[in-house]
């Protein structure tokens, strides 16, 4: 039997990564075949660096308090619909910080549209 795989990306700044994560339950094959472009790279390795200053300025505590956090999460939103645009037949979640910091941790990871309405 021949399965096809979803392909998906999830976009998460973390402590030591590149900020590129497999889906949750899908195969790690569903990132196979995941490129973008070199500058839409290095902009997300920046993210990811103000994530690790930003969590550092706050004693890793986790609660997103900083005024930096707005636009490091504006950021990521940003980064999130560029990939999905040089990608555009790819799931692309994007993990939402503030969301992360409150008890709906569950609604953290929000699918990037094709395009808005």
């Amino acid at each position: 039997m021949n399965t096809v795989t979803a392909k998906a990306v999830r976009i998460m700044a973390e402590h030591f990564s590149n900020g590129i994560w497999r889906v949750g339950l899908l195969p790690p094959e569903s990132l196979h075949g995941f490129r973008i472009s070199s500058g839409l790279y290095a902009r997300l390795q920046r993210w990811v660096n103000q994530y690790e200053e930003l969590d550092k300025a706050e004693g890793y505590t986790g609660e997103h308090a900083l005024p930096g956090w707005t636009t490091f999460n504006t950021e990521g939103y940003a980064i999130a619909f560029a990939v999905k645009a040089e990608l555009p037949d790819w799931h692309v979640i994007y993990v939402d910080e503030t969301l992360l910091a409150m008890p709906f941790r569950t609604l953290a990871n929000i699918e990037i549209p094709s395009k808005l309405n």
